[in-house]
């Protein structure tokens, strides 16, 4: 039994704090359960000897002879370590607290502490405390103090408040709205919000999840569940946490929260009343062929109210200026209709309503068709209620409906709801509805993005390493800066262009140099501050950074110097001097500057900003922030959705070109993320010459302690070169560029070793599936790819972690030019070695009986060979692991 399994598929329950009296939780947690009508053994606990509980037997403790799968403790906090303890001892291996009042203070903090501790020790799975319970309708399962039972369905909901989580249930009932699962966490002293959604992402009884969390605790195995799941349900989440400090150079956190939910593929939603109603309207509508939505009214005035709705949402509404002849005639505002969308005539009567429906169907570059209708008295409505019910059954495309009004249509909208068909009280839910369709579909994208073969800069590690060191013996908690040629050397490993500078240490070597200098020149006076990265007010016109510039010559240089002291001693009178940089002047009247860099968070890790550089400019609120790793796409994204690449287009001439450079400065700063995890912080100014060349004008950097990036980089250590007949094989993880070269591998391959490979005929890999094949994410499963000296991928090993469980299932596949040469042995020996540094210790794979290569290659490595049915078979192998 898997370990998650005795919470929502016990066999047997034992309720600890059960009694009939009046108020009782445990008393009110076994009603719940009789009323469920869950089919299993339950047993009441109470030291008070009842002999039963509600009908239920009672005994005044636990033994092993009881055989009991699942524990629910209701009992005081003062008394649950004792209960733990009890239940441990009896064999129990999965505990439900229902405790509540463990609130964030010392004394419960400290029994939080005391109760991990002691399930640690006894091997006990833990949920709760503040927990409302569990319930799994379909397993007739409620273990929980709700006042509701609600029906099944195919919904399940994971939160950690007893109190949101009640209120839900109670507004879910409301509507008709039913679940698979619906569990609250609490307090977390064991089992997470991660935990239920990776267990439950494998169930296909399950069509969507929908989350609320105050916190994260780690985003590394947060994000990792959260990507997995998304692949195949939709995932929403209502994310509240307030009391987490912002990072340094940012001015909210409500960006960086979006990023992480982005790159996870999970649309999140801002209240309780949108989790649910946004879940209902991404599984009624349909995929979109473009984010645009085509507007139909028999009225202006709605028609121009929805798209103001959808212009303040960014939205796109579809133009309608190339209209099918047969629809020519029935346009109203001429020219405007092509804007406003397709306006008809109040009484539209419901031939001409199917008549543009259809024509609108048949027209490219349209999403979505919003047919908002207004109530009159030459209406017909019940006739145009058949026609939209018509024609959602034959369109491809997702329908949207708004009857605007109330006493006339509650029965047209009735009807609307019984054949799924998405309809809205107003034009504008309508148009929030479907600015979360094209959302959703954008959050899945970023799960499938491919990027273009790496060209990145990448330095070798030994260039690196005097870095490393030094981060790697730094005192916990400390974050030194580092100095100015050591930021500038940092850089340049990177492939970054940095402005000249000559680093003068004391006033005497400045006025040695300053008779040779070319003027004019910038002049900066370095001190401890002045090294930290966003070390600086938030409002421009408060900062000194201790600049001056178009210095003409050497007495205006030294005059300067003296301002600057004056300068520092006012506003930096305790940081430190540490000397003088001279660097040449560039700048043009029309130039832009643009701030570049990387921040450290508490919950997310290190985090890319770009936007608005100069040391006038309101940075902070320009900034656009993404997690790395990135690949061109997604850095085209950072930078489009900043004010700065709206001025960029203005005024540059090649603006192409400019975005081009920008981009790649950007994904020079994600390798660097990747490659530095002790960088605590980072911040560049950057100036744009000749629409093409970078110029870094100044950088300050800080190290700290190890935090690599939440989404998992590429693994290089584990990239491995073979000789063969002295040719050089290399094995290595697949890569997200490998999508092109794998479709090559699988299209290779005859029907009958496809066949072998995937349990049945496959002809076509799609975009998606293949871009899932090869963007993985390492910390939950591995795909090792074999190249031929040539470059060409010539084989895969690939395996998967199993959920709450030390096993690792995996399929291997070699072309037949690359066979015979012990290869294959090879590759699975490297994901062997990959399980063990896992603690994988169990490696299984099915095959079909006739597939006698794959059996001889199990036996030679070690593995068992036994038929499970006449359709397949198994081999396994148990590791010693590392």
């Amino acid at each position: 039994m898997a370990e998650l399994d005795a919470f929502f598929q016990p066999k047997s329950i034992a309720i600890l704090g059960a009694s009939e009296r009046a108020g009782s939780m445990g008393g009110l947690v076994l009603r719940n359960l009789q009323q469920a009508g869950y089919p299993h053994r339950i047993l009441a606990v109470n030291r008070k000897g009842y002999k039963s509980v509600h009908g239920v037997p009672c005994k005044s403790s636990l033994s092993k002879k009881d055989e009991i799968d699942l524990a629910v403790i209701c009992l005081p906090a003062p008394g649950l370590q004792r209960a733990i303890k009890l239940v441990a001892q009896a064999g129990v291996r999965a505990a439900l607290i229902l405790t509540g009042g463990m609130a964030r203070d010392q004394l419960s903090a400290t029994r939080m502490r005391r109760i991990k501790l002691l399930a640690r020790h006894w091997g006990i799975r833990l949920m709760g405390p503040n927990s409302l319970g569990l319930i799994v309708p379909s397993q007739q399962l409620n273990v929980s103090w709700s006042h509701l039972q609600p029906p099944a369905g195919d919904i399940a909901y994971i939160g950690m408040s007893s109190a949101l989580g009640s209120a839900l249930l109670d507004w879910a009932a409301g509507r008709g709205y039913g679940f698979s699962h619906f569990v609250t966490v609490g307090a977390r002293a064991d089992i997470s919000v991660s935990d239920v959604v990776d267990y439950l992402a494998g169930d296909r009884r399950v069509r969507a999840i929908l989350l609320h969390v105050e916190n994260i605790r780690n985003a590394e195995r947060f994000m990792t569940v959260l990507r997995a799941a998304s692949r195949s349900k939709k995932v929403l989440i209502l994310n509240t946490d307030p009391d987490t400090l912002v990072p340094p150079g940012l001015a909210s956190r409500d960006k960086l929260t979006q990023a992480f939910f982005d790159r996870a593929g999970v649309l999140q939603v801002s209240n309780f009343q949108r989790l649910l109603g946004t879940l209902q309207t991404l599984i009624r509508s349909r995929p979109l062929y473009a984010h645009t939505l085509a507007l139909v009214s028999n009225g202006l005035g709605p028609a121009l109210l929805a798209r103001q709705e959808l212009v303040a949402r960014a939205g796109t509404s579809s133009r309608l200026d190339t209209l099918p002849e047969a629809l020519k005639p029935l346009r109203l505002h001429g020219d405007r209709q092509a804007e406003h969308g397709l306006v008809l005539p109040a009484a539209v009567d419901p031939a001409t309503l199917n008549q543009v429906l259809v024509g609108l169907d048949g027209m490219s570059g349209i999403g979505a068709v919003l047919v908002i209708l207004v109530p009159n008295a030459r209406l017909d409505i019940p006739g145009l209620n058949k026609v939209l019910l018509s024609h959602r059954k034959r369109t491809r495309r997702t329908l949207m409906v708004t009857w605007l009004g109330e006493a006339s249509v509650g029965a047209a909208r009735d009807e609307l709801d019984a054949a799924n068909i998405l309809n809205f009280d107003a034009t504008e839910e309508a148009v929030q509805a479907f600015s979360s369709i094209v959302r959703h579909e954008q959050v899945q994208a970023y799960l499938s993005e491919t990027p273009e073969q790496n060209t990145r800069i990448t330095p070798a590690p030994e260039m690196l390493a005097p870095f490393n060191e030094r981060a790697a013996a730094l005192p916990a908690g400390e974050t030194p800066c580092l100095s100015w040629q050591d930021t500038r050397d940092l850089l340049t490993l990177f492939g970054f262009h940095l402005n000249p500078g000559q680093y003068l240490p004391d006033r005497r070597a400045l006025e040695r140099a300053a008779p040779g200098l070319n003027y004019p020149v910038i002049v900066r006076v370095l001190h401890e501050a002045y090294q930290y990265p966003f070390a600086y007010p938030e409002e421009a016109r408060h900062r000194w950074r201790g600049v001056a510039i178009d210095v003409t010559g050497p007495e205006a240089l030294l005059g300067e110097v003296e301002q600057l002291h004056e300068g520092l001693a006012r506003y930096f009178p305790d940081s430190p001097f540490q000397g003088y940089v001279v660097q040449p002047m560039r700048r043009r009247l029309d130039s832009l500057q643009f701030s570049l860099g990387i921040t450290r968070d508490s919950i997310y890790g290190p985090v890319l900003l770009f936007g608005l550089g100069g040391s006038l400019a309101n940075v902070r609120a320009d900034r656009n922030v993404a997690l790395p790793p990135l690949n061109r796409t997604l850095a085209r994204l950072l930078l489009r959705e900043t004010h700065v690449y709206a001025l960029l287009r203005e005024r540059v001439r090649q603006p192409v070109m400019a975005e081009e450079a920008l981009i790649d400065a950007i994904m020079q700063l994600s390798e660097l993320a990747e490659h530095c995890p002790w960088l605590s912080g980072l911040e560049m100014n950057l100036v744009l010459e000749q629409d093409r060349d970078l110029i870094v004008l100044g950088a300050a950097a800080a190290i700290g302690e190890r935090r690599p990036p939440v989404i998992p980089t590429y693994p290089r250590h584990w990239e491995s070169t073979l000789e063969r007949a002295g040719q050089q094989w290399q094995i290595r993880p697949v890569r997200a560029e490998d999508e092109p070269a794998l479709k090559e591998l699988y299209e290779r391959q005859p029907a009958e070793a496809l066949r072998l490979r995937f349990f049945g005929s496959r002809l076509h890999f799609a975009h998606r599936e293949l871009a899932a094949m090869c963007q993985i994410d390492y910390r939950r499963e591995m795909a090792f790819v074999l190249e031929s000296p040539d470059g060409t991928l010539m084989g895969e090993v690939r395996g998967w972690t199993h959920v709450n469980a030390h096993s690792m299932e995996f399929a291997i596949m070699l072309d037949a030019a690359a066979q015979g040469k012990g290869l294959a042995q090879a590759m699975l020996a490297q994901l062997e070695a990959f399980a063990r540094s896992e603690g994988i210790n169990h490696m299984h794979m099915d095959i079909m009986p006739e597939n006698t290569p794959m059996q001889t290659l199990g036996q030679r490595m070690g593995y068992s060979v036994s038929h499970r049915d006449s359709d397949s078979v198994l081999m396994e192998k148990y590791l010693d692991a590392v």
